[in-house]
């Protein structure tokens, strides 16, 4: 999640030095739409095998929305904003 997060600030950046912000904005909408549809494609097939596993899955989405999620001009547009569903906690049977 961390290279994920460090990638996505350096286009950020990138994108912010060269371009004015209207395009920023509109580029950024569209890589963090594409971001949470990618996860939430990503994390609907995931088996988890506790409420702990899901939590943990839960921790990565929020670090991806503080760390994304207040970007300049994007305050409202960051990832994470559509709900990711995850699939139930399955417990094992021992």
């Amino acid at each position: 999640m961390e290279s994920l997060v460090k990638e996505h600030l350096t286009l950020y950046k990138v994108l912010s030095r060269f371009l004015h912000s209207e395009t920023v904005f509109l580029i950024m909408s569209q890589v963090f739409t594409a971001l949470d549809s990618r996860l939430g494609d990503e994390y609907s097939v995931i088996e988890l095998k506790s409420e702990d596993a899901k939590e943990r899955v839960l921790v990565d989405v929020r670090y991806l929305q503080e760390k994304l999620g207040g970007l300049k001009g994007l305050e409202e547009n960051g990832p994470g904003k559509v709900k990711v569903d995850l699939p139930p906690s399955r417990r094992r049977q021992d």
